[in-house]
């Protein structure tokens, strides 16, 4: 279950545009109608083809912020995209202005919940883009 976060983490998640840069084509998603390009942050937040395999994990999430020390505020974090995506991968990221503290006990439960999400969104991922090319 790590090996998608782990690549999802590092910026080695085969996107379409992580494929376009290597190999030219179309960097767009496959499996939404916004005609935006799947990069990691359009797969963990934004893809709406995504979203129900999303919410329930992010519904998660949001608990267990109320649960953090310093009672991260799962809101504020949603009102920058880029931060929530951020928090998702890695809860403890020195780049975020507010992170769960390394020496907080809910930490080992927050990466659970990381590495799920993103197991699921893999694998989730992956069966719609079959189904497409099987049309």
């Amino acid at each position: 279950m790590s090996r998608a976060h782990l690549k999802f983490l590092s910026g080695n998640y085969l996107t379409y545009a992580l494929k376009s840069e290597q190999s030219d084509g179309s960097a767009r998603c496959r499996i939404c109608t916004s005609n935006n390009d799947e990069t990691i942050f359009h797969v963990i937040v934004a893809c709406t083809a995504l979203d129900e395999s999303r919410n329930k994990i992010l519904e998660e999430f949001k608990l267990l912020c109320t649960e953090t020390k310093n009672r991260i505020s799962y809101d504020k974090l949603n009102e920058n995209p880029k931060n929530l995506c951020q928090f998702l991968l890695d809860p403890a990221s020195m780049n975020l202005p507010e992170r769960v503290s390394f020496l907080d006990p809910i930490l080992p439960q927050m990466y659970k919940l990381s590495r799920d999400l993103c197991y699921k969104l893999d694998r989730d991922r992956a069966e719609m883009i079959q189904k497409l090319q099987l049309q």
